[in-house]
């Protein structure tokens, strides 16, 4: 990707807004999730577990709020998030803190120190390409 496309990329994940409050369109996450996928297998199904507890659909309402007994005709209402996924979403969000330390701790500050090299040594072609693009 060029410098100018990274740029546009990097202002709509940091400014991008879904109800059109900035000028950015928002990326949508479960599109990065798909990305990030691909590096670290299993954090997009973490999250949509995560997700579907944080925000149960209309299965999950039923699931994670009553039990139903079909043949006595009984409903009995009562929270079993915990009871259901309770060690799981725990060792799911204690991946997901690890992978963001190690993320923003070490590759982040890599990548970020490559990224200042190459500036520098891009800088004039760069400044020559910054009004064609925009």
């Amino acid at each position: 990707m060029n410098f100018h496309a990274f740029s546009d990329k990097t202002s709509q994940l940091l400014l991008g807004s879904k109800d059109q409050s900035t000028q950015h369109v928002a990326i949508n996450i479960v599109t990065v999730l798909g990305h990030c996928d691909k590096r670290y297998p299993g954090l997009a199904k973490w999250y949509a577990d995560l997700s579907e507890s944080a925000h149960p659909n209309y299965e999950g309402m039923l699931i994670g709020y009553s039990e139903a007994d079909q043949e006595n005709h009984v409903t009995t209402f009562s929270n079993r998030w915990a009871t259901m996924y309770g060690a799981s979403h725990l060792n799911a969000m204690e991946a997901c803190m690890i992978l963001f330390e190690a993320e923003y701790g070490e590759v982040w500050v890599r990548q970020f120190e490559e990224f200042e090299v190459w500036i520098e040594k891009n800088d004039a072609m760069l400044e020559a390409t910054k009004v064609a693009s925009g």
